[in-house]
């Protein structure tokens, strides 16, 4: 089961990896990269922190609340994602 999760989850990073550098304009892939990366670590330092502020004032279910909302925003934000047709 944890072979298959660990699979599971490794294979986002990598895809986004690709999709990206395929997505980004000739000249500007290490900046798209770099922006990605910035973000990716930005996030891991800010949304542990604030779950924690939230979690302190509201409890758990905050947190859930927080996590849903995180979601949401990530769904709408893609769907204004351009398609390739």
């Amino acid at each position: 089961m944890l072979l298959v999760l660990g699979f599971g989850l490794g294979v986002g990073q990598p895809m986004t990896m690709s999709w990206l550098a395929e997505s980004a304009p000739a000249g500007l892939r290490g900046r798209a990269m770099s922006l990605r990366l910035a973000g990716n670590r930005t996030g891991q330092i800010l949304i542990p922190g604030a779950a924690g502020l939230v979690a302190a004032g509201a409890g758990a279910a905050g947190v859930l609340l927080i996590t849903a909302l995180g979601l949401g925003w990530a769904g709408v934000a893609a769907r204004r994602l351009p398609v390739d047709s």
